[in-house]
């Protein structure tokens, strides 16, 4: 069906047109994505901790001895109930049942890693996890030394 003329026919397929435009020339000049995000560090800080580890691409991020490791990397957010402890969140749904293992690294504001965690996927009960200093004793026994 072609474009009608008026406010919403020509002036509106001009307007994409431009928006097209802009974010061409906005992804060319953004810096490498993948070199500066959160879980890309992630990714590095688990391959030096899983030693003989390797970066995969699909369906998860590390092979370690054979097993599938999806790294999760995440900053503080504000804790629910009023509480003043920092709480991490995780969104696993994707990667659930997919994999063998969940690399879960806790940051703080600053990009220092406070705790990590290897935890099985069959031990993670649904898709999202979240946890604060206090609640992360159920997971204490998978915590890795720093």
């Amino acid at each position: 069906m072609p474009y009608k003329t008026g406010s919403w026919g020509i002036q509106a397929q001009e307007r994409a047109q431009c928006r097209t435009e802009y974010f061409k020339e906005y992804y060319k000049r953004r810096p490498d994505k993948d070199r500066n995000s959160l879980g890309y560090e992630g990714e590095m800080i688990g391959l030096e901790v899983l030693s003989g580890s390797e970066k995969i691409s699909n369906p998860c991020d590390i092979n370690w001895n054979g097993k599938l490791v999806d790294v999760k990397t995440a900053r503080p957010t504000e804790s629910n109930g009023g509480s003043s402890l920092p709480r991490w969140k995780f969104f696993l749904s994707k990667q659930k049942n997919k994999i063998d293992l969940f690399l879960l690294i806790c940051k703080d504001n600053d990009g220092a890693v406070v705790n990590m965690y290897l935890i099985p996927d069959v031990d993670i009960k649904n898709g999202n996890l979240s946890f604060n200093v206090e609640t992360a004793s159920k997971y204490s026994k998978y915590l890795l030394s720093l």
